[in-house]
């Protein structure tokens, strides 16, 4: 279905569906109501995960995407067992992982290049 199409169908601008699809947009629980009636599917579809029927918060369209993530799974999996402090901790340090991951400018460098695996 185009954005066209589905404007047609939802009562939704095509570029508020875009900026939508482009993790711009933040729409309403209505505009997602609108938008699970013209595609077909349950309103609860947008919400729930498919796989393991855990209750999905709205998300930008990258974080819900981050959390298909097999390995960000995991990680937030171990995250679940540690108590609020210990979580803190696992960020801060995972935050200064990521600045060591970055070289100046703002490139990420190649795993291979830093011996990091």
């Amino acid at each position: 279905m185009t954005i066209k199409q589905l404007e047609n169908r939802s009562g939704v601008s095509a570029s508020f569906i875009s900026r939508i699809e482009n993790d711009t947009g933040n729409p309403s629980v209505e505009i997602v109501r609108k938008l699970a009636e013209a595609l077909g599917v349950p309103l609860s579809d947008f919400f729930y995960d498919q796989k393991g029927g855990k209750i999905l918060y709205p998300l930008r369209l990258s974080q819900a995407r981050l959390l298909q993530d097999q390995d960000v799974g995991e990680l937030m999996e171990l995250l679940v067992h540690l108590s609020s402090e210990q979580r803190k901790a696992v960020v801060q340090i995972a935050a200064g992982a990521v600045q060591l991951l970055k070289a100046p400018g703002g490139r990420v460098l190649a795993a291979d290049s830093e011996g990091i695996s």
